[in-house]
């Protein structure tokens, strides 16, 4: 038998810090894109991986 599958709070927490990472990043990246002379946006979407794959190790310990 099959039952309902229950998220620990901590991967739950984990998930949404990973999406925060990623679409946030791209939604910074795109908005880059359209603001024209805004460095602060251009620095952070050259930092984009950076973003990604640290919201990704923090999302891993978060899990665990």
């Amino acid at each position: 038998m099959i039952g309902k599958v229950r998220l620990s709070p901590n991967v739950l927490s984990a998930v949404l810090l990973l999406g925060f990472a990623v679409y946030g990043g791209v939604f910074l990246t795109l908005l880059a894109q359209i603001v024209p002379n805004s460095f602060l946006l251009e620095m952070v979407a050259s930092f984009l991986p950076h973003i990604v794959v640290i919201g990704l190790i923090v999302s891993v310990k978060l899990a665990y």
